[in-house]
């Protein structure tokens, strides 16, 4: 075990093992340590501590002292002198016309050697910039060329995420980072994304990428041909932190996509597969489909036709005019007669009433015997038969009917010879006809007694 302090220098972040030479010295306190450049102007970042040999890199330099306030103001004008001697620098690059992008200069704490620190994408020939910059500035000239990264880490600045850069801050070294580690992550690949401050990719991508290494190892292929308790389909996407995958199903009508863990879900095989078994399912049912449209079609023709198709039985041909109905005639003469009888009663004259009965019906024997004085004509009501006549069920009815006592019946009256007086029935509005075209029935007129009724 060896006794070392921890200290870094403020143009690295990578921290250092020095020799406490016996001091007590704990973490914040600014040394004067013995570097191969000569003296150097440092931090503490811990105290004394023991470490294994192994972790220290022989030889181990010393800490000289502790700085002291002489040092401190040292340090801030050196500060001052590295601001100077890079525009020094900076003019005579230019003058002699050097391809080079000059990024700080750092001065020994003595004083003796100056550092310049420059990048450029090929080799640059500085001897001559040596020179003019040794007989202005009177110290030992190194220049130093770096890349992009190293560029950016002396710099240093604020990153994305809002904190300093992490090669300015703690990273002791560059890592090596890829593409692949990117995808690994489900990262997306755009590079103004994926890219830091020096335009190459950023360290901190290769942080967790051992985490994700492990968990691929649970995980299912990307695209595989799966079985889940839903059904089959393929796998569109992986989140490996929550150990889940999309599936997206194939059905009969759409296609859903579903989330299910790893352990619910078994590979049968890749895209291809599922993609035949697709094709297959869809034909499935193009077959089933076609099946069912014939079997309807083979059934609609065994039916009966419809009746509905057929042309009507009593329809006319188109070639040949319709033929009146039979009783055609007989509609037109009840029509005139009807219009005849509503002229007359237009003008004021009571047309004679009409039989109920057909026209062709033979007026019986009654209605052609001339009517007593003082009686009423009623053509809808059938009169007495004479005696030795048979009367119909009608009249039957009319003669059994119980009437008043002492009240004679008329045809008994008409049999002596003799006219029973009667009243004259008040007059009646008219009825509708029951005929076809519902015209209204006359309203039947006392008729006076002539010589020939006497």
């Amino acid at each position: 075990m060896a006794e070392v302090v921890s200290v870094r220098f403020p143009e690295s972040s990578k921290p250092y093992f020095f020799s406490p030479a016996g001091l007590a010295i704990r973490a914040g306190d600014y040394l004067v340590v013995e570097n191969k450049e000569g003296l150097a102007f440092t931090k503490c970042l811990h105290g004394n501590m023991e470490v294994p040999d192994s972790e220290v890199v022989a030889p181990l330099k010393n800490v000289i002292r502790i700085a002291t306030r002489a040092d401190k103001l040292r340090w801030k004008s050196l500060a001052e002198i590295n601001e100077q001697s890079l525009a020094k620098c900076r003019k005579a690059a230019a003058d002699l016309k050097l391809d080079m992008k000059l990024i700080s200069s750092e001065t020994a704490f003595d004083g003796k050697k100056v550092t310049f620190y420059f990048f450029s994408e090929q080799h640059v020939d500085f001897r001559e910039l040596v020179k003019t910059l040794a007989s202005e500035l009177h110290a030992r000239i190194e220049m130093r060329q770096v890349g992009v990264r190293d560029e950016t880490k002396i710099i240093g600045g604020i990153g994305r995420c809002g904190r300093e850069f992490c090669c300015k801050s703690y990273m002791k070294k560059f890592s090596q980072v890829s593409v692949k580690m990117a995808k690994n992550q489900g990262i997306s690949p755009n590079p103004a994304k994926i890219s830091g401050a020096c335009g190459k990719l950023m360290c901190c991508i290769k942080y967790e990428n051992d985490v994700y290494e492990e968990l691929q190892k649970e995980s299912p292929p990307a695209n595989a041909f799966v079985s889940t308790k839903d059904g089959k389909g393929v796998i569109s996407g992986i989140n490996l932190i929550s150990k889940t995958v999309k599936v997206r199903l194939a059905d009969e009508n759409d296609v859903q996509i579903k989330s299910f863990p790893f352990d619910e879900i078994e590979v049968i095989g890749n895209k291809q597969d599922f993609e035949t078994y697709r094709n297959d399912k869809a034909q499935l049912a193009a077959d089933k489909r076609d099946l069912l449209k014939s079997r309807a079609e083979t059934k609609s023709a065994a039916a009966p036709r419809i009746l509905a198709d057929l042309p009507p039985v009593n329809a006319a041909p188109a070639d040949r005019p319709a033929q009146p109905a039979a009783d055609a005639p007989r509609r037109d003469k009840n029509k005139r007669r009807r219009n005849k009888n509503r002229d007359k009663s237009a003008v004021g004259v009571e047309p004679a009433a009409a039989p109920r009965r057909a026209e062709n019906a033979s007026p019986s024997a009654a209605q052609s015997q001339p009517k007593p004085e003082g009686q009423q004509s009623r053509p809808d009501r059938q009169q007495p038969a004479p005696d030795g006549q048979r009367t119909s069920p009608r009249n039957k009815r009319h003669k059994n009917r119980a009437r008043p006592s002492g009240e004679n019946p008329a045809p008994t009256a008409a049999r002596n010879g003799t006219a029973a007086p009667q009243k004259s029935a008040p007059a009646q509005p008219p009825r509708g006809d029951t005929r076809r075209g519902g015209a209204p029935r006359p309203t039947p007129v006392e008729r006076k007694p002539s010589g020939d009724d006497l």
